[in-house]
């Protein structure tokens, strides 16, 4: 039995730690920094109501694969992800929630070259909308490859698609919808039920401990850091799992062994372009919500070039303001709230330090859109509760995988999971070359965690064939 410990319980920490729990006897601990858990799989409550802060809309393949993996049932409700780009609407709406699981593990080993086709495909398969509903055409479909299917199904093409010219492809069928998943009672029940079941088989996990240093040496893995009173701590490991952000990670892990000076010199250049910006707001309940569903992409131009010349300036740094991501939960679960109040987001993308003057020109902005297209007098209905700067959503945003929901993929080198013979990095971050997403976080998760336990076994074969050995030699 090992004693391995995973710094960070984002999603990919508690799947690797779920599984090995369910898998294996070693001994699992999770260090974790803030008094919660999920890293960007968060709900938090504001005067009675649930605001998500990270994932906002889940794909049925995170559901499926938490549940057949992890044995973690999530209950949902389903939902629509609205994307409103130009003037004429044209809805795209299925349900591929029952793909297999293989199919979908195979996906996440497709390397980027790939994963342009079949972006391409998917965006030929699109195009035919222009001339039938969206029902139509898939019903008559019968030669739709799996992973296009399976591209689509992930949200890819509406959201964060790996590279722009795939994604103002898309645009041009002026708009589409896919099916989505939404936990009840918040995106961050995900986080919750997985830690439920972890420490009711016998896991722990450490809230309010910052974690440092990170070195190997003869014995294991000396972990060190200061808790929430300004304690410092030192922890000895077998092994250790750091489900950090990839800088932060890369800063801890002391030494240049193994793939860890390679990937040092990789995170160098990484640098986060956009970040999301969220303003929380509580309204009385309300019946003339003018939008389809409660999750809306909302891209106020006529055609695509005008909507990835958006996305393309505030990536090269201009503060401009035109989409938003309206996320209205309460309209589809009524356990977003608690009391009479409803809460609805706005997301801008935004860089990672916005100043002052432009959050509050993106405030008069998104509550005059609102109030003309969403919600009549949305401004004054409206009470606004809190604004989440990027760096007070995300812990620590500086994590190349992460994008708002409204822009576009930011490039970013490959980190591999294994950095030494006993230090193991995951997340949506590591080893994938291209959009991450919740699934890819568990799919990194899960490999992660088998990978570790293959390393054990081994080594522990290793141990008893050296014995063996030496039982032979002392017979001769």
């Amino acid at each position: 039995m090992a004693k391995i410990v995973i710094l960070g319980s984002g999603l990919a920490g508690l799947t690797a730690a779920m599984w090995l729990k369910n898998n294996s006897s070693h001994e699992i601990t999770i260090l974790e920094q803030s008094s919660g858990h999920g890293g960007r799989v968060r709900t938090v409550d504001i005067d009675g109501a649930y605001f998500d802060i990270g994932a906002t809309v889940i794909t049925p393949h995170l559901i499926h694969f938490v549940k057949k993996k992890l044995n973690v049932k999530i209950p949902t409700v389903d939902c629509t992800l609205d994307v409103v780009a130009t003037q004429e609407r044209i809805p795209l709406r299925f349900d591929l929630s029952d793909l297999p699981l293989k199919d979908l593990e195979k996906i996440g080993r497709t390397k980027l070259k790939r994963w342009l086709k079949i972006g391409e495909e998917a965006v030929s398969h699109l195009n035919h909308l222009k001339d039938k509903s969206a029902l139509e055409y898939f019903d008559e479909i019968s030669d739709m490859p799996p992973k296009v299917k399976a591209y689509l199904a992930a949200g890819f093409v509406a959201a964060n698609v790996p590279i722009g010219s795939i994604e103002a492809s898309a645009l041009e069928l002026l708009e589409y919808s896919h099916w989505f998943k939404y936990p009840k009672g918040g995106v961050g029940q995900i986080a919750t039920r997985i830690v439920e079941s972890f420490n009711s088989k016998g896991g722990i996990i450490e809230y309010n401990h910052k974690v440092e240093s990170v070195k190997e040496n003869e014995s294991g893995v000396v972990i060190e850091g200061t808790d929430g009173s300004g304690k410092a701590f030192s922890l000895i490991a077998d092994y250790v799992i750091s489900n950090m952000g990839v800088k932060h990670s890369l800063g801890a892990i002391q030494g240049e062994s193994g793939n860890l000076g390679n990937s040092k010199s990789k995170s160098a250049h990484i640098q986060p372009t956009m970040q999301p910006l969220q303003f929380h707001y509580l309204i009385d309940k309300v019946d003339d919500y003018k939008g389809r569903t409660g999750f809306v992409l909302y891209y106020p131009y006529d055609t695509a070039q005008e909507v990835n010349d958006y996305l393309e300036g505030i990536a090269a740094g201009k503060e401009t303001i035109g989409g938003f991501y309206i996320h209205f939960p309460a309209l589809i679960d009524p356990e977003a709230s608690t009391t009479d109040k409803w809460p609805v987001s706005v997301w801008f993308p935004s860089q990672t330090n916005p100043s002052d003057e432009f959050v509050n020109r993106m405030q008069n902005y998104l509550e005059e859109q609102m109030s003309q297209y969403f919600i009549p007098d949305f401004k004054n209905r409206a009470t606004l509760k809190r604004i989440y700067k990027p760096m007070d959503a995300i812990p620590y945003y500086n994590d190349p995988g992460f994008v708002s929901a409204v822009a576009p993929i930011v490039g970013y080198e490959v980190i591999e999971a294994k950095q030494t013979d006993r230090i193991f990095m995951t997340g949506s971050g590591v080893a994938k070359r291209f959009a991450p997403s919740t699934i890819q976080a568990s799919m990194s998760g899960y490999k992660t965690a088998r990978l570790i336990d293959l390393e054990i076994k081994f080594q522990h074969a290793r141990g008893l064939r050296r014995l063996w050995l030496w039982l032979r030699l002392r017979r001769i």
